[in-house]
């Protein structure tokens, strides 16, 4: 019976080196690919309402320049630009109405996007802001407008104002 007992026992402990000896190590690898989308946000500058008052002594009207923020957010491998363009909304050309944007990071003599009443077309908008990193972007805008008392009579004159982002 001891003989028994002592053949059970090295039997065990064989199967149990054997189980020992035959462990190894198995790995595996995963690829993981992480796709970052396209992040490109414009968010152009509440309307504005210039108002243009009689300056005594000049054949201008005075006016006061209003403020307002634009937001651009993007995340291309090129720097971008902000262009604009404007829309009369009538036919304001018998006006000789100039409205500027000026776009406080960017050009620094953009040129109007309105003269003499008509608005500047897509095909030849204006440079605003260039040269624009990626993140977010936030700058300070500021509209202007000019006109004489003899070419713009009194009323009120819209144009729509379009902001593009695009490739520099």
């Amino acid at each position: 019976m001891k003989k028994a007992i002592l053949a059970i026992m090295v039997l065990g402990l064989c199967f149990g080196l054997a189980n020992a000896a035959m462990a190894v190590d198995i790995t595996d690898t995963t690829y993981v690919t992480v796709e970052v989308r396209e992040v490109h946000s414009l968010l152009a500058p509440a309307d504005a309402t210039i108002t243009m008052d009689y300056e005594e002594g000049s054949d201008a009207y005075a006016s006061t320049p209003v403020e307002g923020k634009i937001t651009y957010i993007h995340n291309l491998n090129e720097p971008q630009k902000i262009t604009a363009y404007a829309v009369a909304d009538a036919d304001y050309s018998g006006t000789d109405i100039d409205i500027t944007v000026v776009v406080a990071s960017g050009v620094a003599s953009p040129g109007a996007i309105v003269t003499g009443g008509v608005g500047v077309d897509a095909t030849s908008a204006v440079d605003l802001w260039t040269n624009i990193p990626t993140g977010t972007n936030t700058s300070t805008v500021t509209w202007d407008a000019t006109a004489t008392h003899a070419n713009t009579p009194v009323g009120d004159y819209g144009f729509t104002v379009t902001f593009t982002a695009t490739d520099v």
